[in-house]
């Protein structure tokens, strides 16, 4: 359990991370993109929130 609760720790540095970093530039490389997307996926399959799905959005929104 506690190695799960660390990897969910770290997907959420991550995504604050991401995010950070486009907010700061305003676009994303495609790897970027596709971590961030990986992400996504994983705290989305963790916690089913609507937000998660909305960042998504967001993000495929966005032109490289």
């Amino acid at each position: 359990m506690e190695a799960h609760a660390g990897a969910m720790d770290l997907a959420a540095v991550v995504l604050g991370g991401c995010f950070t970093l486009l907010r700061l530039t305003g676009r994303i490389d495609p790897e970027g993109r596709r971590v961030l997307l990986d992400t996504l996926d994983v705290m989305e399959r963790e916690y089913g929130a609507e937000q998660f799905r909305t960042m998504r959005r967001d993000v495929l929104a966005l032109r490289g």
